[in-house]
């Protein structure tokens, strides 16, 4: 059985993806598009600060 991660976008790379799948971990993230618009804006206020 394997164990589910939830990651940000910034780890949908496919080295990491394989690599977690090497050892039974399957990495869930959202797709950008299905983020609202002012989320991102609020992503970015919030590392301004």
């Amino acid at each position: 059985m394997a164990r589910r991660m939830l990651g940000d976008l910034a780890y949908r790379g496919k080295e990491l993806r394989e690599e977690l799948v090497g050892r039974g971990v399957l990495l869930a993230t959202e797709h950008a598009d299905r983020r609202p618009a002012i989320r991102q804006q609020v992503k970015v206020c919030f590392a301004a600060l």
